[in-house]
C-alpha cells in the first residue's frame, strides 16, 4: 500500500549462498539463546484461550496450531493500540467484512461496535455511507480507504494512501494498514467456518 523505496543491502543478502546464509542464521540463535538452555516449545492454546477477546469465535479455529498463540496476541495488541480509535479499528473490520460478504468477521466486528456505544442503526448507516460521526474529522477516508484494500489496484491505493497519510498522519495511516491487513486475513480465515 506504501510504495517503499527497495532496501537494495537487504535484498542483496538473498543472493548469499545457501551456506552462508545457515552459517548466519546459526551464529544469530546462538546469540540469542542461554547458554546450555533448552527452551521448551510453547503449548498451543486451546478453543476457549483463543476465544477470548475481539474475534474469538473466528480465532479458535486455530486452536491446537503452533503459533495460535500470535495471531490472538497480534489481535489484541492491535485493538489495544491507542492510535487509532478502538471504533476507527472496528468500523475497518466491519467494512472489510460486508466487501468481502463475510458474516462472521461482520458480526464480532459489531460486538465491538455496540461496546463502543454504536447501535445497529448507527452501524448500518456507516457501512453504507463509509462515512461516521465518530470518527474524528481526519479519520474521514478512512473507511472508503478500507474497503478499498480488499481487492486493490497498486496505483490507486497507493494514490489513496499517501492521501490518507496526509490527513491521519504516519503513525496512524501505518496502523491503518495494519488494521486493513488483519482484517482482510481474519475475514478470509473465517470462510473456514461456513
Amino acid at each position: 500500500m506504501l510504495a517503499c523505496p527497495p532496501e537494495a543491502q537487504l535484498e542483496r543478502a538473498g543472493a548469499l549462498p545457501a551456506l552462508l546464509r545457515k552459517l548466519m542464521a546459526i551464529v544469530l540463535r546462538r546469540m540469542f539463546e542461554a547458554p546450555g538452555k533448552v527452551v521448551p516449545a510453547p503449548q498451543p492454546p486451546d478453543a476457549a484461550a483463543l476465544s477470548k477477546g475481539p474475534f474469538g469465535s473466528i480465532l479458535a479455529i486455530f486452536a491446537g496450531l503452533t503459533k495460535s498463540h500470535r495471531i490472538r496476541a497480534d489481535m489484541d495488541n492491535a485493538m489495544a493500540s491507542p492510535v487509532l480509535s478502538r471504533t476507527a479499528k472496528a468500523l475497518i473490520f466491519a467494512v472489510v467484512a460486508r466487501r468481502m460478504d463475510c458474516r462472521h468477521t461482520e458480526a464480532e466486528a459489531r460486538t465491538l461496535l455496540r461496546s463502543e456505544g454504536m447501535d445497529d442503526a448507527e452501524i448500518d448507516a456507516a457501512l453504507a455511507a463509509l462515512q461516521s460521526k465518530r470518527l474524528a474529522p481526519q479519520e474521514s477516508g478512512l473507511l472508503a480507504w478500507a474497503r478499498e484494500t480488499v481487492s486493490y489496484e497498486t496505483p490507486v491505493i497507493q494514490k489513496h494512501t499517501r492521501q490518507l497519510a496526509a490527513q491521519l498522519g504516519d503513525l496512524a495511516v501505518l496502523e491503518a494498514i495494519g488494521i486493513a491487513a488483519l482484517a482482510n486475513g481474519i475475514a478470509r480465515m473465517a470462510m473456514l467456518l461456513e
